[in-house]
């Protein structure tokens, strides 16, 4: 089977302030957003944003709910992390200036150097660098 698109959807009680995170911090556009539907809700139920050709969409628990009523469990913290690789470590932690990271800089066995930060709806998202392939010490894999 080949795939068209693979995309994340995260789910949320505040799709503005998360999605907002991606945005200011890791450079995404909001491509989408669908507004609150209920009387007395606001902000948005759902949101899309895409950096290049990678896409995030975030929905409400709520209109989760309302929508396939049993479908979304609420888990704290997630079950997953977004892994994001980046061609600069130091310019991503940069943008993430003023947030502790939940996850302390490293070089890993599989090569990269790394550090993760938690998101306003409670998933790391770890950044990455891997080195140029002529800048490789050693086999990653032996």
């Amino acid at each position: 089977m080949q795939l068209k698109r693979v995309t994340t959807v995260v789910f949320t009680d505040d799709v503005d302030v998360c999605s907002a995170f991606y945005t200011e911090r890791l450079g995404f556009e909001q491509t989408m957003a669908v507004p609150a539907q209920q009387p007395g809700e606001t902000g948005n139920q759902f949101a899309a944003i895409t950096n290049g050709r990678h896409e995030l969409m975030f929905q409400t628990f709520k209109s989760a709910d309302d929508d396939a009523p049993g479908a979304v469990a609420r888990a704290n913290p997630p079950s997953f992390m977004l892994y994001l690789e980046v061609p600069s470590l130091d310019t991503a932690i940069e943008r993430m200036r003023g947030l502790e990271p939940a996850l302390s800089r490293r070089k890993t066995f599989y090569g990269s150097e790394e550090i993760g930060y938690r998101d306003p709806c409670g998933t790391v998202v770890v950044l990455a660098e891997f080195p140029d392939p002529g800048e490789a010490s050693g086999d990653v894999g032996k």
